[in-house]
């Protein structure tokens, strides 16, 4: 498993916030699948299960997701493999 890297999907979503509910499942039904990896450049959004990486196109959207995730208590890694190999 070392080394792997999983697949990246984008999601392109442009405008407001009010998008975040299309996202509920990340902190709600998935929540054990969905975990956050703290990077140096902020946190990321992965999906333990399919060793997968979201990221949205929205920065502000995402952000507010992250944030979101962080107060429903989703998992948080130092690193991808640790989160990848917590299935």
């Amino acid at each position: 498993m070392k080394g792997k890297i999983g697949k990246v999907y984008f999601e392109r979503i442009k405008g407001d916030i009010t998008n975040i509910d299309k996202y509920n499942y990340l902190w709600t039904t998935k929540k054990d699948e969905y975990a956050l990896v703290n990077t140096r450049y902020g946190y990321g959004i992965v999906n333990k299960k399919e060793q997968s990486v979201l990221s949205i196109s929205d920065e502000i959207l995402e952000e507010e997701v992250i944030k979101k995730m962080l107060s429903e208590g989703n998992k948080i890694y130092d690193n991808i493999l640790d989160a990848y190999s917590d299935v």
